[in-house]
């Protein structure tokens, strides 16, 4: 740093007592409180590098927390009886896609599809748990909200670490496509650049042992979200001619 003269405007070294142009005592005072400021900015530019920085850690380290602490998927529980009764209620609509022959529209509750999805449909026979796709999936529940939208979430593990994933949407009008409108990971809501990333975690389910899930999707006209339940309309059978 160099003093400047206030005689002659000479910039004089740093520790000269007098000016090397002039010869006049050069007043050291007045350069310490510009020492004084310069550091005072140099801390506060410091300081402000610290802050953000640990901004930036603590969204980091927070949205990682969101992610891999697993949301909360609470599993509906059913009676016998209502556990026999959707047994007998996939049946029948198994058997009209089968056979042709029987009632063209069956409606299921969520606790009924979420039940019939991890304890019948996803069941794995003893002795193929390697063999099974779906055996890593943990358990899945389906609900529907007020507006009808569907949501299915999905408990898991990514890497050895349990953790959740969820889609919601709604099915296509006269159709039993599902159409993802959000999707999330724990807590944390996915942007849609990444949709495909979570909803490919899904599809080992419609992989089931027995195949089931994936004939009532492809046999399915439409499926319908109305009043908190899920309305299956078969195909029309074919008539021989």
């Amino acid at each position: 740093m160099m003093i400047k003269c206030s005689e002659c405007g000479h910039e004089n070294q740093l520790g000269a007592i007098f000016c090397r142009e002039c010869g006049v005592k050069l007043d050291v005072e007045t350069l310490r409180p510009e020492l004084k400021d310069s550091k005072r900015s140099l801390n506060v530019a410091g300081l402000i590098r610290n802050i953000i920085g640990a901004a930036i850690m603590v969204l980091v380290v927070g949205s990682l927390g969101l992610m891999f602490y697993p949301a909360k998927v609470t599993m509906p529980s059913l009676s016998e009886d209502e556990q026999t009764a959707a047994k007998e209620k996939l049946k029948a609509l198994v058997a009209r896609i089968d056979d042709k022959y029987g009632d063209d529209k069956y409606t299921f509750s969520p606790a009924e599809v979420t039940y019939l999805v991890n304890d019948v449909l996803m069941e794995v026979p003893e002795g193929e748990e390697d063999q099974a796709a779906a055996y890593k999936v943990e358990a899945m529940v389906i609900s529907v909200d007020a507006r009808n939208v569907v949501h299915i979430a999905m408990r898991s593990k990514l890497f050895s670490i349990a953790t959740t994933f969820e889609v919601s949407g709604v099915f296509d009008m006269d159709s039993a496509n599902f159409r993802v409108t959000g999707q999330k990971m724990g807590h944390l809501s996915i942007p849609n650049a990444l949709r495909q990333k979570v909803v490919s975690k899904f599809t080992p389910a419609l992989d089931d042992p027995q195949g089931t899930i994936r004939k009532i999707l492809d046999n399915a006209s439409s499926i319908v979200a109305d009043s908190g339940s899920l309305e299956i309309t078969v195909k029309k059978a074919e008539i021989p001619e």
